[in-house]
């Protein structure tokens, strides 16, 4: 597989040793587009963003952009932008120096980066700071910062590693709303490493799913949570419940779960109604998020317009046609 337009990842493997990081993995991600990596710690996802950059050397396969091979390129000749969770701002150096930083670097005129850093810290929320000194900014405006700084040379291709992984989840979820809004309004095309999925499924236009050094499943944030296809993807991105319903195996989302009283003639009778506890109600703005388990232990998540109490016996009915098929 090759493309002319955005990058091409051709059967990329990496390995330390006996240790396979990443194995045999084909993606493409067209100019423009915003790819989120997702997977749990170890997967190889960060591997494979660095073999991108030109920090790791693929063992074999071949990394194009915009259909030029990048196998020899240097990693500063590969118009690349790296951001990483530890975002490593110089604190002797106030933010415009900071944000400015890579142009000096290249040899850009003064009027230029005084302009461009302006213009991009307005960009990030943060106009007028350019001469606050580092050590007095908060850990989002320390991230801002570091996004104008790598931001600033116009990068082909922007590389995002667990970029909001040390702030708190509140500041993480306002940060990755704005940053989602500022890359796709800069047409940057984007490779975002995340090991959470709601931070990535915001984010991005294309969605990886990585375990083990595989790629197991691409597409947008919809098909993925619509179709994870394999267990191991079902269970990553969130679907906490896998059962058999007529002969298949499915993963449960909690709108294919419908709570209902238990009465007469309505309990255990088919494949898809089950006799249930309640064992959490949880308040969730404009509804309750209600966990229920079943005898065998199994637990199902649905939603109620009102409170129940917990103890309640209830019945699940599961619409099978609201459950994404797995094909392992």
């Amino acid at each position: 597989m090759s493309t002319g337009d955005g990058l091409a990842i051709n059967e990329v493997t990496v390995r330390f040793g006996d240790t396979v990081a990443v194995d045999s993995v084909t993606l493409s991600i067209a100019t423009g587009s915003i790819c989120a990596l997702v997977g749990p710690s170890g997967c190889g996802k960060s591997t494979l963003l660095r073999a991108v950059a030109g920090l790791v050397t693929p063992t074999s396969g071949q990394i194009q952009w915009q259909g030029n091979d990048l196998t020899a390129v240097a990693v500063h000749r590969r118009g690349i932008g790296l951001m990483f969770q530890q975002h490593a701002l110089f604190s002797h150096r106030d933010v415009a120096a900071n944000v400015g930083f890579g142009l000096r670097m290249s040899g850009s005129d003064r009027r230029v980066i005084d302009q461009r850093v302006s213009e991009l810290l307005a960009m990030v929320g943060l106009a007028g700071f350019e001469a606050r000194s580092i050590d007095t900014l908060s850990g989002g405006e320390a991230q801002r910062v570091a996004l104008a700084r790598t931001l600033a040379p116009e990068p082909a291709l922007l590389l995002l590693d667990e970029p909001l992984a040390s702030l708190d989840r509140a500041r993480r979820g306002e940060l990755n709303a704005e940053l989602a809004r500022l890359l796709r309004e800069l047409g940057q095309t984007a490779i975002y490493v995340s090991h959470d999925q709601v931070e990535a499924f915001a984010v991005a236009d294309q969605v990886g799913v990585m375990h083990a050094g595989k790629l197991l499943r691409v597409g947008t944030p919809a098909e993925v949570w619509a179709d994870p296809q394999s267990e191991v993807v079902a269970r990553f991105i969130g679907h906490e419940t896998i059962i058999e319903v007529a002969g298949c195996r499915v993963a449960v989302p909690a709108k294919a779960v419908k709570l209902m009283p238990r009465g007469p003639g309505l309990g255990v009778g088919s494949e898809t109604k089950i006799d249930v506890v309640v064992r959490q109600s949880v308040f969730a703005g404009d509804r309750f998020e209600v966990q229920v388990a079943s005898a065998d232990g199994m637990t199902y998540r649905c939603y109620s317009d009102d409170d129940v109490e917990i103890g309640t016996e209830c019945l699940v009915v599961i619409d099978p046609a609201a459950c994404p098929r797995l094909n392992d």
